[in-house]
């Protein structure tokens, strides 16, 4: 399935251009699964984490469904 929304908000990609996280204005239901990869946030949230956090800093996305992949070959340079 392909996504296309323009003006996503506070956009900060942690593997290359697979996984970000950002502003879902379009989300009712932050908190339950929803996504293929990204971190939704409320707009407010994404804007506080964009201002806050510096390029370079790790991101860890804790995944309870255990489905994340663990082998490193799965992801780009930019998440492992």
């Amino acid at each position: 399935m392909a996504y296309y929304l323009e003006d996503v908000p506070w956009t900060m990609y942690y593997d290359d251009a697979r996984g970000a996280l950002h502003g879902a204005y379009w989300r009712a239901n932050l908190g339950f699964p929803q996504s293929h990869g990204c971190v939704n946030c409320s707009v407010g949230d994404s804007h506080w984490i964009y201002d806050w956090a510096q390029e370079g800093d790790w991101v860890y996305v804790w995944d309870p469904s255990g489905k994340t992949p663990v082998d490193p070959n799965d992801y780009t340079q930019g998440g492992a």
